[in-house]
């Protein structure tokens, strides 16, 4: 009985430490291996993009389609669930150009962090429906979705000095933050 609660414990706390932990593998496809919902809203987001960049991706156990493409001279990645439903938008943006407010948020957050050193940082816009987001996107306006901020840092966190992927508020609060084991095609 003592083993097994031994055995338990242990098997717990390795669940619980990888859980904070970002495995991603990520391969690039062709367009026509992309689920027609993910083209088409795409399509009816960007209608002058060009082309994008496709990928098939595993995080975590679960499959995703990616499509980074750039448009108005912005970089963006749309994330798509394996039937083809949106997930969320990300664009990614220079802290320079964020609202002084929002930046200022932001720094707060960063200065918890021991070591800190800011490698990029995306808008992340979502909403509760694919037709919000899509007016969202449309018309160029984060204030019509929810907007957070994935931010790919260096710092000294649980004893680590590694690259860690971290969600935040606009607050600057701190919502998720995970290691990352292997690096994405960003």
């Amino acid at each position: 009985m003592k083993n097994f609660l031994l055995l338990t414990l242990v098997l717990f706390y390795s669940v619980a430490a990888q859980a904070q932990v970002k495995y991603e593998q990520e391969k690039k496809v062709a367009a026509n291996e992309v689920p027609e919902l993910s083209q088409a809203w795409l399509e009816q987001a960007f209608p002058a993009i060009k082309k994008a960049k496709w990928y098939k991706g595993v995080t975590a156990g679960k499959t995703s389609y990616v499509a980074r493409f750039k448009s108005k001279g912005s970089r963006y990645s749309m994330s798509f669930s394996e039937s083809g439903d949106i997930e969320d938008v990300e664009r990614k943006v220079s802290l320079d150009k964020m609202p002084e407010y929002q930046k200022a948020q932001l720094y707060l957050g960063f200065s918890r962090l021991k070591n800190f050193k800011l490698m990029t940082v995306y808008e992340q816009w979502t909403a509760s429906t694919s037709s919000d987001l899509m007016k969202a996107v449309r018309e160029d306006d984060p204030t019509k979705a929810t907007l957070r901020y994935t931010v790919e840092f260096k710092a000294d966190i649980d004893g680590k000095n590694t690259l860690w992927e971290g969600l935040f508020a606009p607050s600057g609060q701190l919502l998720r933050k995970r290691e990352i084991a292997s690096s994405s095609n960003r």
